[in-house]
């Protein structure tokens, strides 16, 4: 796949925590996919640049999910569905359903 090609499918980014700075004041977070560069320096005390942002779950690699601050303590943030396996394969359509009604078809 070319860039153009990528950038063009890659809609969506799968966040995942890096590592600290230096001096521990920023987290960085890069996004999961092995062709994406994407990169976000994230203030400590200001986390709210990444909250209410859209990710590709990296377990499942298939559910989109809106960050939350939760999710921001965990290194690799899940959707509801991977950090709960007793949510049934129904559940997971339904909830796939609403976001692609409120955000539309283009974020698959």
């Amino acid at each position: 796949m070319n860039p153009e090609e990528f950038k063009k499918t890659h809609l969506v980014h799968s966040y995942v925590r890096s590592h600290k700075t230096d001096d521990g004041t920023k987290t960085i977070w890069k996004c999961n996919h092995p062709l994406c560069q994407h990169t976000v320096i994230v203030p400590n005390r200001n986390r709210s640049i990444l909250i209410g942002k859209m990710t590709l779950c990296p377990e499942c690699e298939k559910t989109q999910f809106i960050l939350t601050s939760k999710d921001l303590d965990r290194k690799r943030p899940l959707c509801p569905v991977c950090r709960n396996p007793k949510i049934t394969e129904e559940t997971k359509t339904v909830v796939n359903d609403a976001l692609k009604g409120i955000f539309g078809e283009g974020n698959k």
